[in-house]
């Protein structure tokens, strides 16, 4: 997946970084670099709030921007890919009845050069996150190759890659709430979940409680249960290397899986899954699909790429439009 299809330069680029974090470990000076950098052709902002985010990205359809680099964490790349596809190039693609196999002409590619703490996104699509500088000058200076992949389109309302209900947002609350963000701390929290598996508690009652639901996909496909974790990705890789969704190069589809096993089951199956082994379908239920719709009992409590926000009872997911994503 890392390879890519070859395709033409971009001529000119908007650079996004995270307006809050000054780009990574508060280097306030990035800005700046990436700008000298980048030169005539475009334009580098900080937008410190979702309105000036939304603002820039109208502004980058009004100046012909063909390429947005995304400098920040996966939050920043759901929350700047909802600005682009659902706001200001909303028009580019909405219209189309059937996902297609190729972008939609007049959308932007994106790049997602660093400066995240984890950078699951950039890594599950097998691109190659690093200093953010010196691979948006890369970019620049090609030769260039993409990755075809639908994002997921969360509710009509959010754009962004991987997605998740049960254990996942509740991971992410137990991992920002460990101390400092980072690949090993994430490693920690998931062995104190895994641990607690077998010494109980209330940590363990809270991280593992089900959570009552029917699936639907767009061929079919039904389930319902008690459901301990859902996911659903654009990207093949969760994080950790964890790759729990059945493989395809149809970039199209999107990945489920859910399970209703116990605690203990479950564990056993994050195992095999780390090891790239596929788990038995009597613990978990795995598919691809153009859309999931997820009927529960209770408001859901929903995860997109790091962001955490309340939802309803209903929660509808669909593949949005094809985007190169440059390697």
């Amino acid at each position: 997946m890392t390879a890519g299809v070859p395709r033409p330069a971009p001529q000119r680029w908007w650079v996004v970084v995270n307006g809050l974090a000054r780009g990574p470990k508060g280097d306030r000076g990035l800005a700046g670099r990436l700008q000298a950098v980048l030169g005539a052709r475009g334009f580098v902002s900080s937008p410190e709030s979702l309105d000036d985010l939304h603002a820039e990205a109208h502004r980058a359809r009004a100046e012909g921007v063909d390429a947005i680099a995304i400098v920040g964490g996966d939050g920043t790349a759901h929350r700047v890919a909802t600005a682009v596809l659902m706001d200001a190039w909303a028009d580019a693609w909405s219209h189309r009845s059937e996902p297609s196999t190729s972008p939609s002409p007049g959308l932007p590619a994106i790049a997602l050069p660093g400066g995240g703490t984890m950078n699951t996104i950039s890594r599950g699509l097998g691109l190659r996150p690093g200093r953010p500088v010196r691979r948006l000058r890369a970019l620049i200076e090609g030769p260039v190759r993409a990755v075809r992949q639908a994002p997921l389109v969360v509710d009509g309302t959010h754009a962004g890659w991987l997605f998740g209900i049960g254990i996942t947002p509740r991971f992410i609350e137990a991992y920002e709430a460990d101390g400092t963000p980072s690949p090993a701390r994430a490693a920690w929290t998931l062995g104190r979940a895994l641990v607690s598996v077998g010494t109980g508690g209330a940590f363990a009652d809270r991280f593992f409680e089900p959570i009552p639901a029917t699936l639907r996909t767009a061929e079919g496909q039904e389930a319902s249960g008690g459901w301990l974790i859902l996911m659903a990705g654009a990207a093949p890789s969760v994080g950790l290397d964890f790759r729990p969704f059945p493989p395809s190069h149809d970039p199209r589809s999107f990945g489920v899986f859910g399970t209703r096993s116990t605690p203990a089951q479950l564990a056993r199956d994050l195992v095999t899954i780390r090891r790239h082994r596929p788990v038995s379908r009597a613990s978990a239920w795995t598919q691809r699909s153009t859309e999931l719709v997820i009927t529960a009992q209770s408001p859901l409590h929903l995860q997109l790429d790091g962001d955490l926000w309340p939802g309803g009872t209903t929660c509808t997911l669909r593949a949005g439009p094809i985007v190169d994503m440059l390697v």
